[in-house]
């Protein structure tokens, strides 16, 4: 095999370098000598300072390609930085300059100046851009070593910078370090940030910043771990002015919420669980989070229209729809109660039937059905195909509703003519021409009901009170009558009546005119509470009759419940209208109180009464705005100490609730106010006389009240 032969080469030659590749040391700290020396000698005039920095970035030998990084850190700071944040030094030379962010920019305005030197070099050169929100990465992780005013001006900069784009929003994030958290320095320079942004653009502008810089999603890392709750957050937030981004964040907090309800929703009635669980689990639900019933009822459409695989075939989805629908009406049922969720409810239903084109013939079906089970009211009903529709699909749904809304409007029409023609008989005398001067000219009104408003509105105020006795009870139980029969009216004129009757002294027509206008209020709610508490207090037999008669209809209930199946036990309604009563007075409250302590008595203290009458103390009690005053004065103080505590609350609804720690606390004030005579032992007993014994029977055992009883003998003897 032939060897190569090594070729001649020149001894001793040497070949030069060009010029352009010839390596040149990078010397920051060289370059930091030159700019601060230069920038110490053009003042404070930041023209001069742009001017003077353009013209360096074209020499070679401090070109702004390697020394960009450099130069950023030195315009902002002052100097070359070292770990930690403090200038880097270097013996006795002169290693920062006075002329940089944080020692020049004093005030808003200067920074805006500084600012536009920093828009003015990045135009020029651009390249220096993403070396700016490099350098922002390592100052930023610097903040603790900065003096609070240098940080002061370091976030208003960097407000002006993340808003025009200069830098990119989410550099935000790197000040989250476990060393700037702990001393609360991280949250203070994002606040400060924040409150730079809103007030050179807006409150929106920074609702965007927080979701772009991904600080939304990381927003509890800016607190120590200690202090990372939901309220400490909201606080910090408020503190800073920043009002709309805790409502942002409730908002989000919310749709959270409601996404997690959506989930259990669905998964509930895809594994089958028993529509009144579903309820009783979305009432529950509703009611901790706060939502309206009308988004309630949207997610309920929702969750029931997914939980089925539908059939392709349009003749065929029809009848599966509508008996998959019909399982689920209690649930509808339960959560349409209002006319806005009624309406929610018909849009929905709208929405769903044009996005699926399976289901456009089955609309107005599905509409019917919701109408004969009393879902839907007539009323939304033709509110919605007259202006509360949506405008998808419109011209379709419209021609399928045409004769069922012909069909309503005509019924309604039937039957308001029939009340009228009931009514006028009965309203004959009103509406005769021989009348009391004061209603003579009410003729001239064709409507009775029209009538009676004009009536009501214009009795005399001057009118004698033999003649108020025989005419205003008259007119009262003549309004009560019109609005009954046509189920809704305006009430002005009713309750204009009732406030002029209660000048006269309370008669046998007048107490008869009282109680149907509380019928009218129990069953319509058309009125003011505060009037119909002062009806309810002059009538003393009511609210004892009304107390009577629930408890009969609640054992009545109890006693069919158990004969029905197993399975079948709906829940029996609480008294709406006497809870409101007795919420709003204390002397309502002890009526009925007194009515269910003698009934106990009567029954040998029943365990479905008792657990009735804990479940009214509840209801009272959670609706009223002081519960504290409808207790007399002798146990307000213990009221206080019991029912502020909401540990203690949850006591009244379960007696199965494991708060032992809560109860030694409360037992031990109880023990220092029956020491300090605050109190009095005999109003403790586990006794009818005392509802707060009947609402915490954890607390009131027999050993604790004994060892009361022996402290306030002791007491005594002292």
């Amino acid at each position: 095999m032939s060897q190569k032969v090594e070729l001649p080469s020149l001894t001793g030659h040497r070949t030069k370098t060009r010029k352009r590749d010839e390596k040149k040391i990078y010397d920051p700290t060289g370059f930091r000598d030159f700019l601060v020396e230069s920038l110490e000698s053009t003042g404070s005039d930041l023209e001069a300072l742009f001017k003077f920095l353009d013209a360096a970035g074209n020499k070679t030998d401090y070109d702004y390609r390697r020394y960009g990084e450099a130069l950023l850190e030195i315009l902002i700071a002052g100097g070359l930085l070292a770990p930690g944040g403090s200038i880097a030094k270097d013996g006795d030379k002169l290693v920062s300059t006075n002329f940089c962010v944080f020692q020049d920019a004093t005030d808003l305005d200067r920074i805006k100046a500084w600012d536009q030197v920093f828009i003015k070099l990045m135009r020029r050169y651009k390249y220096l851009e993403k070396m700016l929100t490099d350098e922002m990465k390592k100052i930023l992780v610097y903040l603790r070593g900065f003096s609070e005013e240098h940080r002061s001006r370091l976030a208003q900069i960097t407000a002006l910078w993340v808003v025009s784009g200069l830098i990119a929003p989410n550099t935000l994030a790197v000040v989250i370090n476990e060393h700037q958290v702990k001393d609360g320095i991280a949250l203070n320079f994002i606040l400060e940030i924040f409150a730079t942004v809103k007030a050179e653009k807006s409150s929106s502008t920074v609702v965007t910043l927080l979701k772009r810089s991904g600080l939304e999603l990381n927003l509890e890392l800016l607190f120590p771990p200690n202090k990372r709750t939901p309220e400490n957050i909201k606080n910090s937030f408020l503190s800073a002015d920043l009002l709309d981004v805790v409502t942002y964040l409730a908002n989000q907090e919310n749709a959270g919420a409601k996404k997690d309800i959506q989930r259990s929703l669905r998964t509930s009635i895809s594994e089958g669980k028993p529509v009144k669980e579903i309820i009783v689990e979305m009432r529950e639900s509703v009611k901790k989070n706060g939502l309206q019933e009308a988004e309630a009822v949207s997610m309920i459409w929702s969750a029931v229209m997914t939980a089925v695989e539908w059939n392709k075939k349009e003749d065929l989805v029809q009848d599966q729809a509508l008996k998959h629908i019909k399982q689920f009406i209690p649930l509808f049922a339960a959560f349409t109660t209002s006319a806005k969720s009624e309406m929610v409810l018909l849009n929905k239903i709208q929405d769903f039937c044009y996005d699926n084109q399976n289901f456009l013939k089955c609309f107005n079906k599905i509409v019917l059905l919701f109408y004969k089970t009393e879902v839907l009211s007539e009323e939304v009903i033709l509110k919605w195909y007259k202006d509360g529709h949506a405008p998808k699909g419109w011209t379709v749904f419209m021609g399928q509703m045409k004769k069922f809304i012909e069909w309503l409007e005509h019924a309604e029409s039937g039957i308001k003519n029939q009340r009228v023609a009931l009514s006028l008989p009965v309203l004959a005398a009103v509406t005769s021409s021989a009348q009391h001067p004061w209603i003579q000219n009410l003729w001239l009104v064709k409507e009775a009901d029209n009538s009676l408003q004009l009536a009501a509105q214009s009795v005399d105020p001057n009118l004698s009170e033999p003649e108020a006795q025989n005419i205003i009870p008259e007119l009262i139980l003549r309004t009560c009558e019109s609005i009954l029969n046509r189920g809704c009216t305006d009430s002005t004129g009713l309750v204009c009546l009732v406030q002029k009757s209660l000048k006269l002294s309370l008669t046998p027509q007048l107490t008869e005119a009282y109680l149907q206008v509380l019928i009218v209020q129990k069953l319509l709610e058309i009125s003011n509470l505060e009037l119909m508490v002062e009806l309810a207090e002059l009538l003393t037999e009511y609210i004892p009759t009304e107390v009577e008669n629930w408890v009969a209809e609640y054992l009545e209930h109890e006693e069919w419940k158990y004969v029905q199946a197993e399975n079948y036990s709906p829940l029996y309604p609480a008294p709406k209208f006497l809870i409101q009563l007795c919420s709003q007075s204390n002397i309502l409250f002890t009526r009925a109180t007194a009515v269910f302590q003698t009934i106990l008595r009567e029954t040998g203290f029943n365990a479905k009464i008792l657990h009735l009458y804990r479940s009214f103390l509840v209801s009272v009690l959670q609706f009223s705005s002081d519960p504290i005053s409808l207790f007399p004065g002798q146990l307000r103080g213990l009221a206080n100490q019991l029912l502020r505590s909401q540990d203690l609350a949850d006591i009244s609804l379960s007696s199965d609730t494991d708060t032992s720690s809560g109860i030694e606390s409360t037992r031990g004030t109880i023990q220092q106010l029956v020491k300090q005579a605050k109190i009095t032992c005999p109003w403790l007993k586990l006794s009818l006389e005392n509802p707060l014994s009947v609402l915490y029977p954890h607390i009131f055992s027999s050993s604790f009240i004994t060892t009361l009883e022996s402290e306030e003998e002791d007491s005594d003897e002292e």
